[in-house]
């Protein structure tokens, strides 16, 4: 039996690679969970919901910590890791600094590197900051890629990965929807009430957290002050992210506002269950672009760029940039124009059957697999 080292640390992270374990559980691999704790309470809180236990926790945050400080105890911790167990490969997820050091450490040890979610690109070193070049690093030091999407695959063949190690197979953001709809949904509804929160269209979901939108967060927050002052009709439901610098901000300019509702990050399945009942997303999170257009909700894009280049073909996905003024006009005009009966279920990110093509091609991997080609 091989044994795969599977390397995370967020939120997304568990619920992108939930499916992909599950699916490698089944095919017989040994499969051994590491949690870096990069968001220690929102990780934890997802491995809950999907029934994980991680073999390790490294809980490497601690207050004000550089980025340079977190991947030195990351690297360190995970190389007592690799050094007192065996492993076949190690699979990563995304672009966060528990997948680059994952990879790295892996690759320090030889170890084939599997990379879901590989390929994606804003061509921009400093938009995400710093996700952008840590899933470039990535994919220099990868065996396997699997790409979401064909335009992740052209992007990694045009920096040069060989076509042959990369394989389009859906996001497995869409497997997660799945298995959320089949076996989730129907208690969701009532955990909302209990939140006090009304599941009809007159609300607004608005999520920001990134790293590089920290200095341009008052004229976010400016925005969207603006647009609930000019649609009163609806709720505006800020999610906290846990981040002080972030949290603060959004305290100081939205706190007194009466149509804006301040709370406290949900679970992902009250966190799936509004944003089904919402009229309109606004948000710099990646994951929930993609859930957003595979669920068919009107979304607008706080970021400058977006390394999600293909669903912005999609009428109902827009992307506003920062500017106080560019985010009001965007959300406006999706308010006013009402694109409801326009908005149709991206089939970009595949229909849920991305974590068996990743099985299927890491079986394929092990049986051509040359352990001298990592030595």
């Amino acid at each position: 039996m091989r044994t795969i080292l599977v390397v995370f640390g967020t939120r997304p992270e568990v619920i992108k690679l939930f499916p992909v374990i599950i699916q490698l559980k089944k095919l017989n691999y040994n499969i051994v969970l590491c949690n870096t704790e990069q968001q220690k309470d929102l990780s934890r809180q997802a491995l809950k919901l999907f029934g994980l236990k991680p073999d390790y926790r490294l809980s490497v945050m601690k207050n004000n910590q550089s980025l340079a400080d977190t991947q030195a105890s990351i690297l360190k911790k995970l190389n007592i890791i690799l050094e007192q167990n065996r492993f076949d490969a190690v699979i990563v997820q995304g672009d966060t600094l528990s997948a680059f050091c994952g990879a790295l450490a892996g690759f320090y040890k030889h170890l084939p590197i599997f990379h879901i979610e590989a390929g994606l690109r804003t061509h921009d070193i400093n938009e995400p900051f710093p996700e952008e070049a840590y899933r470039k690093m990535i994919s220099c030091i990868s065996a396997l890629h699997f790409a979401p999407s064909v335009q992740a695959k052209k992007n990694l063949i045009q920096e040069g990965i060989s076509k042959n190690t990369i394989f389009v197979t859906g996001n497995t953001i869409v497997d997660a929807l799945k298995y959320y709809q089949q076996n989730l949904q129907h208690l969701t509804e009532q955990k909302l009430q209990q939140k006090n929160i009304i599941s009809d269209k007159k609300n607004i979901l608005i999520t920001i957290h990134r790293r590089e939108n920290h200095v341009k967060i008052r004229q976010i927050l400016s925005g969207i002050k603006k647009l609930s002052h000019n649609f009163q009709q609806y709720r505006y439901i800020v999610l906290l992210h846990p981040n002080p610098n972030v949290k603060s901000a959004i305290l100081q300019e939205l706190a007194n506002v009466k149509n804006i509702f301040l709370i406290e990050p949900l679970n992902y399945d009250e966190l799936i269950g509004l944003m089904s009942q919402c009229v309109l997303i606004m948000t710099d999170s990646g994951g929930i672009q993609e859930e957003a257009a595979y669920l068919g909700i009107s979304t607008v894009i706080l970021r400058d760029k977006t390394e999600r280049q293909e669903i912005l073909k999609f009428p109902h996905i827009r992307l506003a940039g920062t500017n106080l003024n560019n985010i009001y006009d965007t959300s406006s005009e999706c308010l006013k124009t009402s694109l409801e009966n326009q908005v149709k279920k991206c089939t970009t990110y595949g229909t849920g059957r991305a974590a068996e093509k990743i099985g299927r091609n890491i079986n394929l991997f092990f049986s051509c697999y040359d352990p001298k080609i990592y030595i």
